[in-house]
């Protein structure tokens, strides 16, 4: 009996399926955020010149857009627990707008500065959509098998596209709130 191309597609999309993790079988918790957001690690490693690469879905499970927007003070930074301290090359996350001033009323354009991402450039996350933020982390030397991570992050919802075309940056300013993201220690995977 001879199958159709649809029928082996099929069947292999089935068994690739099958093959997928369970939810609970993630790298990381799923933290639940502010604005209808979660926050997921989907992978955690340390390479041989000990730096740290994270990998971590942000998911708006919200009815509003969220507008997020990386803070550099304090620099996004993992710990082992014994001990290292791992921090972030600013120049290199991805995935999401960073913000390069030094403070937070910088960051949200007070006073107003070339370094500072305009809101047009803030990450835009509609509702039921997912972004993958990736770090790389330098850090001291050691091999503690378990890394916690944290950022802060400035956000605003936005409900209606339209309306907050119509705000000023004065006003849309008003609308920030910050939120800080702390991972617990979990597993790290080792480069072989």
């Amino acid at each position: 009996m001879k199958r159709s191309l649809s029928h082996l597609l099929t069947a292999a999309l089935v068994a690739a399926v099958a093959l997928l993790p369970e939810p609970s079988m993630a790298a990381g918790p799923v933290l639940k955020l502010n604005a209808g957001l979660t926050a997921e690690i989907l992978a955690l490693g340390r390479d041989a010149h000990q730096r740290l690469t994270i990998s971590m879905k942000i998911s708006n499970n919200g009815p509003d857009i969220v507008y997020l927007l990386l803070l550099t003070n304090p620099p996004p930074f993992a710990t082992s627990n014994t001990g290292e301290t791992y921090y972030s090359n600013l120049s290199n996350p991805s995935g999401i707008a960073v913000c390069l001033t030094t403070n937070y009323a910088g960051c949200i354009g007070l006073p107003p500065s070339q370094l500072v991402a305009p809101f047009s450039s803030w990450t835009e996350i509609d509702p039921t959509t997912d972004i993958v933020v990736n770090f790389v982390l330098g850090g001291s030397s050691g091999n503690g098998p378990l890394v916690s991570f944290s950022a802060n992050l400035a956000y605003r919802t936005v409900s209606n596209r339209v309306t907050d075309d119509t705000l000023s940056d004065s006003q849309k300013r008003q609308q920030v709130r910050t939120m800080t993201l702390s991972f617990p220690p979990m597993p790290v995977q080792e480069a072989r």
